[in-house]
């Protein structure tokens, strides 16, 4: 019945992105405001100067205790939290930076996705040759998310920020700084020192993992999940089997049902942990697999 109610989300979400930004934002918003996720958004530095190529926003949302939202592969339900922003002479945003997300395991589904409350950031690249525009601008963004519990909801709120130019952002504060800068220690890291390698044997993935001997970030990990960055590759609700001897990680998971296509690599995020403490702090890094098929 929940995958039966999500497609039809689905297909409201893909009518509204053809929807006007005017007619999505009054029909969407005066239907149902924002209940299980608020919105926030901080500059990372309260003045942006002329020597600056980029900088980094954060968008913070706080979840409703017990709901959770969803990563950009939401895993086997649900849809990825998504960012629209209006078009800006000086300002352009990009693609979004993900921190690494949590599992939620229910009744054999498995999604990817955040609870309590995550930051994402988004990178904007700043160009100065257009001096006719106001001298602190202001970003405007529609924000979308599906939160879950018992139920899914679709939500979507508008936001803005005035980023400090000629003076300081009113919008920034000392809380947001600190917001953004757990969210940077949470994304996933792009690590030399790494030799990775996957073969396909039927429905199996079989990745090994072998770490240069000054490779120290597997210290203390005996725990390891690979979220696949896209959808339809693995089998999200079935246990991934690892093995860890003297820092050499293989790990077997199964190629999702629907996977009709020899794929090349294999993309996502590895986060290690240790089961012995959970203090300990997780590592999250990106990997991108080279598959031999067989």
């Amino acid at each position: 019945m929940r995958n039966f109610s999500l497609l039809w989300i689905y297909i409201l979400f893909a009518v509204s992105f053809c929807m006007p930004a005017s007619a999505f934002s009054n029909s969407f918003m005066e239907n149902s405001g924002p209940r299980y996720a608020t919105v926030s958004l901080f500059p990372e530095t309260p003045e942006i100067h002329s020597s600056d190529s980029s900088f980094l926003i954060g968008v913070h949302l706080n979840i409703k205790d017990g709901w959770h939202i969803y990563w950009k592969n939401p895993g086997d339900s649900g849809l990825a939290t998504s960012i629209r922003w209006d078009d800006h002479p000086i300002l352009t945003p990009k693609d979004i930076l993900w921190p690494f997300p949590s599992r939620f395991d229910e009744e054999g589904v498995t999604t990817y996705g955040y609870s309590d409350s995550v930051t994402l950031l988004i990178p904007v690249e700043v160009d100065y040759s257009n001096s006719s525009v106001d001298s602190n601008p202001v970003l405007k963004a529609q924000i979308q998310w599906l939160a879950c519990k018992d139920i899914c909801v679709s939500e979507s709120t508008e936001a803005s920020i005035e980023i400090g130019l000629a003076s300081d952002s009113p919008d920034y504060s000392i809380s947001g700084k600190t917001k953004i800068s757990n969210a940077l220690e949470k994304i996933p890291a792009s690590l030399s020192g790494i030799r990775a390698s996957a073969k396909k044997e039927n429905r199996l993935f079989k990745i090994n993992l072998v770490p240069d001997k000054d490779f120290s970030h597997f210290s203390n990990k005996d725990e390891f999940y690979f979220y696949s960055s896209e959808s339809g590759i693995i089998e999200h609700s079935v246990l991934q089997v690892v093995h860890v001897d003297n820092g050499i990680i293989d790990m077997e998971i199964q190629s999702s049902r629907y996977l009709n296509h020899e794929i090349r690599y294999l993309e996502g995020v590895l986060v290690g942990y240790s089961s012995k403490d959970d203090n300990t702090k997780h590592i999250a890094i990106t990997l991108d697999i080279p598959v031999y098929n067989d």
